[in-house]
């Protein structure tokens, strides 16, 4: 019988939950009123009544944004706003801060400030309209679009406001057909719809419009007379077919069947005369449907948060009388609905979802970048946790989510990595995640292990490093300036290991010397680190005649990879003394080809076409402007001129690689100028100088199409052929073709460390007790979650706080398992230094052993030292050794023989006559506290399940984990078990 109120508990629980994620976290209630020409201006007396009178309405309704027409005044509009709030519910309302007349007939907006903000009003244009002689057929009363936002208290925590947009309406009343310079009435409305139309086009996306107001809409048909009644409403099909929703129509007036939509009259010929003012109303009774309120998809769907609540659309007050008055009825505001106008008011209701509460967000460690191959190779590896536990998903472009941790196969460029939990959909990022891989050879992060060989100073190395593009997988080792080698590597690209064998080469440690060089080389790539690039050409003056040698609207720069290797120009500049370009991260030419820089499309000039293997950067295509920084700030980005000029390639450091000098040069020559490179550069500060140190040419001051070139002999000159950069020109240093050593080469140092201790393996026999699943009348602890088949076969201590990296697995458990532990070592002269860690699993009887259930943990120490022993469980409060523990082929130690074996004090409790550890440490933060049980409290009802609240490991969670924690809080581990 337990067992099943347990089940019915729990499918409460569970609807329970389902019914609160499902609901609305607000209502709001709109209104929409026409108030009959108020307020009069022939009696204070009864513009006071009617003020009353639309007052308790509003209250009665429990409105909380009312769109009214037919407002004549901002006098008016204060005048029932005082009323509005002089209201039993406490509310407080607040106005739009604008009124426009369109012949005293304007609109306004009032609001309950607790539930909405407001951010905008704006007064929607006349651009729809008939011209008829000399007449103007408009929507003789613009819209206003009053835009809010909803005062959302958990905004702070995830910054994604809701916003609504009312659009009050007051189109052209009657149904003539026009003549002479007018347009049917029916028309003019057409064109007020028209209008709203065309303006919503311009709102964000993240709108939620409503449309209320006094429509004049004599039908719903607007095609064809479908009802044969005479009437047809363009202007209802204009808002239908462009996604806005009535949510009663369709209906025709002057009906019985359609009397809970009609809007229009409260009056009757024979009630309107007990009203000593009428204000001018309508007298024909309740038989029109005039007010409406139209909903975009956003509001239907739910797109934005905030949704139509079904069934809520009302006529307030109505009376269900065909051609009567509201005082025919039994609404016990009928005698105010029947002074205040000759209109109903019309409701809804919305129903607001806040977005989710992020305030526990994914947490990014670190996110690394590799280059497996060469181009396209690149990977990004993110690592990230999250407090609560909660699987996370990774994406990089925001929309598509995986929960593997790493992206594969990516070309050069920038990256903005996304991380989010699975539950909530809580998201972080990080933006300017930088992959630039090149098919150049390339070896960089080089470290170094010391190996030492016995009980003297002698050691061995190892050397992990990081490659793409090697060749054969063979490298040399360089040390101190003698060559090993060559050895093979193992591993994959980007990552690689190198073993010096101790018959090539073994270190003595006894000096104890720093900085030892190592270098890394593969003999038999070239790369281009001792590759030359040369500043080859430079068109100073383009021919703007339209002549095959024309390069229309700008001049280029050439540059030419010289070898012997590849040139790798990634983020490289050029420039002149007004501005530089930077070379996009990723570039690599191939000995003998060409970089061209220009400002138009040069297939289309300067005798092409260009030769395979020319690159381009064009500045004036728009897709390069990040990557242009001004200098001296000329006006026309690449503009040269032929009367004093200079040209430069700077490196990554900023240095000036080469460069020349033209007719002495120009003012700026000798300037120094600052420039900041883009993330895919890196993003810092360069400091470029316009240096005098390069070559220079005298400037023959020729016409168009000049350019100036390199020759042969190194030295610059007037071109003596037809300008076509990217080819030959006869104007290169010729290619080393025939380099005598390899230049992928990377290197570092490395300091000696001494090798005197020795280390042992030790077999390390502990014993434990859990209060969880502890049961005093046996000594032991039950092992249900083993007997549950819920115990994972992958240790869970692969996470945070842990962030154990080991792999320690099983694919059948032994019959005494409890359940997995973490142990570390810890030195004896420091406890908080660990040393090292293992996963282990424990047994009934509190015993803690290697995966195979029999054999104790074994650890690597030092000989002769102590060590301090930490035991780790993903629900109790961890524990360490009171005492140090001398190293030894075994070591024991028994935690369960008295609550003084633990470290600190009272760090176990005794129930029979064993000290057992305290349960409840949910959140795994060392404290038994509240956000234990709040954890608990979160997902109280679950069965068969493995995890953290499930403080007595029974694989239910129910009261009895609360309850342990109960007699539990306020308990915390020392500061030393700090992870």
């Amino acid at each position: 019988m337990q067992k099943f109120i347990l089940i019915l508990t729990f499918i409460a629980l569970t609807l329970l939950v389902n019914i609160t994620l499902l609901g609305q976290d607000e209502r709001i209630k709109l209104m929409t009123y026409n108030i009959l020409n108020f307020p009069s201006s022939s009696n204070t007396v009864d513009n006071a009544n009617r003020a009353n009178s639309f007052a308790q309405i509003v209250e009665s309704a429990g409105a909380d944004a009312i769109v009214v027409q037919e407002l004549k005044s901002s006098a008016g509009a204060d005048l029932l706003l005082n009323e509005l709030n002089n209201n039993t519910s406490g509310i407080t309302y607040a106005k739009a801060p604008v009124y426009t007349g369109y012949g005293g007939l304007g609109n306004m907006l009032f609001y309950n400030s607790s539930k909405l903000g407001f951010i905008s009003q704006t007064e929607i244009p006349q651009v729809n309209l008939d011209v008829i002689g000399s007449s103007d057929n408009a929507n003789p009363r613009p819209p206003s679009h009053y835009r809010l936002y909803v005062q959302d208290p958990t905004l702070p925590f995830h910054l994604d406001t809701i916003y609504l947009d009312l659009i009050s309406v007051h189109l052209k009343a009657s149904s003539s057909n026009g003549g002479g310079n007018t347009i049917p009435d029916r028309e003019r409305r057409l064109n007020g719809v028209q209008d709203i139309m065309d303006y919503i086009v311009t709102l964000p996306s993240d709108r939620n419009i409503l449309i209320g107001g006094d429509f004049n809409f004599y039908d719903d048909d607007y095609g064809t007379d479908s009802d044969g009644n005479g009437y047809t409403e363009p202007g209802y099909g204009e808002l239908i077919t462009n996604g806005f929703v009535d949510v009663v129509g369709p209906w025709i007036r002057e009906t019985m069947s359609y009397l809970h939509v009609f809007s229009q009259s409260t009056r009757s010929s024979t009630s309107s005369t007990s009203l000593t003012y009428t204000n001018g109303g309508a007298s024909g009774g309740f038989d029109d449907r005039f007010d409406l309120w139209f909903m975009d998809g956003n509001v239907f769907t739910n797109t934005n948060h905030i949704e139509y609540v079904n069934n809520s659309y009302q006529t307030f007050g109505n009376p269900g009388i065909l051609d009567g008055s509201v005082l025919d009825g039994t609404h016990p505001l009928k005698n105010e609905l029947h002074q205040m106008s000759d209109h109903y008011p019309v409701c809804l209701e919305l129903d607001v979802f806040y977005p989710q509460n992020c305030a526990i967000v994914p947490t990014l460690n670190s996110v690394n970048t590799n280059c497996i191959a060469g181009l396209g190779s690149g990977e990004i590896s993110i690592n990230a946790s999250i407090s609560n536990g909660n699987t996370l998903e990774y994406s990089i472009d925001g929309t598509n989510f995986q929960t593997s941790n790493v992206f594969s196969n990516l070309a050069n460029g920038n990256y903005t990595v996304y991380v989010k939990d699975q539950m909530f959909n809580c998201l972080t990022n990080q933006s300017n995640i930088n992959i630039g891989c090149s098919d150049v050879c390339a070896i960089s992060q080089i470290n170094v292990h010391q190996n030492c060989t016995g009980n003297t100073n002698g050691y061995t190395i190892d050397i992990d490093f990081n490659a793409i593009n090697l060749n054969g997988n063979i490298v040399n080792i360089k040390i101190d300036g003698t060559t090993y080698g060559p050895y093979a590597v193992s591993g994959t690209s980007p990552n690689y290991t190198v073993t010096i064998p101790s018959n090539d080469f073994t270190g003595d440690a006894s000096d104890l010397e720093t900085n030892v060089l190592i270098e890394v080389e593969d003999p038999n790539t070239l790369s281009s680190a001792n590759s030359v690039v040369l500043l080859n050409e430079v068109m100073i003056n383009a021919d703007g005649s339209g002549s095959t040698t024309d390069n229309g609207s700008g001049e280029w720069f050439e540059l030419f990879c010289a070898g012997p290797g590849p040139c790798d120009l990634s983020c490289y500049l050029v420039g002149d003394d007004d501005y530089a370009f930077i070379i996009p991260n990723g570039t690599v030419l191939q000995a003998g080809e060409f970089y061209v820089l220009h400002g138009d499309n040069l297939s289309n000039g300067n005798g092409g076409p260009l030769p395979a293997g020319t690159a381009f950067f064009n500045w004036d295509d728009n897709l390069n402007a990040t990557s242009i920084v001004s200098l001296a700030g000329s006006s026309s980005v690449g503009g040269l001129t032929n009367s004093g000029e200079q040209a430069y390639i700077w490196d990554t450091q900023g240095n000036v690689i080469d460069g020349v000098i033209w007719d002495d040069g120009s003012t700026n020559l000798g300037n120094t100028y600052m420039v900041t490179l883009p993330a895919s550069c890196g993003g810092g500060t360069l400091s470029l100088s316009q240096s005098t140190s390069v070559k220079t040419v005298a400037n023959d001051g020729g016409g168009d199409a000049l350019p100036i070139h390199l020759s042969t002999t190194g030295n610059w000159a007037t071109n003596s052929v037809s300008p076509s950069p990217g080819s030959n020109n006869i104007s290169q240093y010729p290619i080393d073709t025939s380099p005598t050593s390899s230049q992928c080469v990377a290197m570092t140092t490395y300091d000696e460390q001494t090798c005197g201790p020795i280390t042992a393996v030790s077999s390390v026999s502990l014993r434990v007790l859990l209060e969880g699943p502890f049961d005093s009348s046996t000594g032991q602890m039950h092992n249900e979650l083993n007997l549950q088949n819920l115990l994972p076969n992958q240790h869970p201590y692969n996470v945070a706080p842990y962030n154990y990296t080991g792999g320690t697995s099983l694919t059948s458990f032994p019959p005494q398992m409890v359940d997995w532990v973490l142990v570390e070592a810890r030195t004896s002269t420091m406890n908080t230094s660990r040393v090292e860690m293992k996963v282990g699993i424990l047994l009934q009887d509190g015993r803690i052993t290697a995966v195979d259930g029999t054999s104790p943990l074994s650890f690597n120490l030092t000989v002769g030292s102590s060590y301090y022993f930490v035991v780790r469980h993903r629900n109790h409060l961890d524990v360490m050794t009171a005492n140090p523990v001398i190293q030894s082929s075994l070591m024991t130690y028994d935690f369960t023989t008295a609550a003084a074996q633990a470290f600190g004090n009272n760090q176990q409790k005794i129930i029979g006559n064993k000290a057992v550890l305290f349960g409840g440490d949910m959140t795994q933060d060392l404290v038994i506290q509240i956000t234990d049980f709040d954890a608990w409290r979160m997902q109280p009802a679950q069965i068969s399940v493995y995890t953290p609240i499930d403080a007595n490991m029974d694989g239910i969670v129910q009261t009895t984990d609360a309850d342990l924690w109960f007699f539990n809080q306020a308990k915390l581990a020392p500061i030393e078990l700090n992870y």
